[in-house]
C-alpha cells in the first residue's frame, strides 16, 4: 500500500493495517533468536554447575579421607591435632 500526496494521509489505521503486523513479525524474529540464545546460555551454566558439584564431591570425599588418615597418624604418634 502505497500514499501518494493525493491519497489519504497517513493515519493510525492504516499504520496498523500496513506496518504493525510486519512489526510483530520482526519483534516475534527477535524473540525467538534471543530465547534460543539465553535457553543455550542457561544450558551452558547448568552443565557447569553440575560439573563444579561432581567435583566437589570428589575433592570432599578425598579431604575426608586424608584427614582420617591424618588424626590416625596424630593418634599413633600420640600428636594433638
Amino acid at each position: 500500500m502505497t500514499l501518494r500526496k493525493r491519497d489519504t494521509p497517513l493515519t493510525f489505521e492504516i499504520f496498523e493495517e500496513a506496518l504493525l503486523p510486519r512489526i510483530e513479525e520482526i519483534l516475534e524474529e527477535k524473540i525467538q533468536k534471543y530465547r534460543v540464545e539465553v535457553i543455550g546460555f542457561k544450558e551452558e551454566v547448568m552443565g557447569e554447575i553440575k560439573n563444579l558439584r561432581e567435583e566437589v564431591t570428589v575433592t570432599l570425599h578425598q579431604y575426608e579421607r586424608t584427614n582420617k588418615r591424618v588424626d590416625k597418624i596424630a593418634k599413633h604418634l600420640n600428636i594433638s591435632a
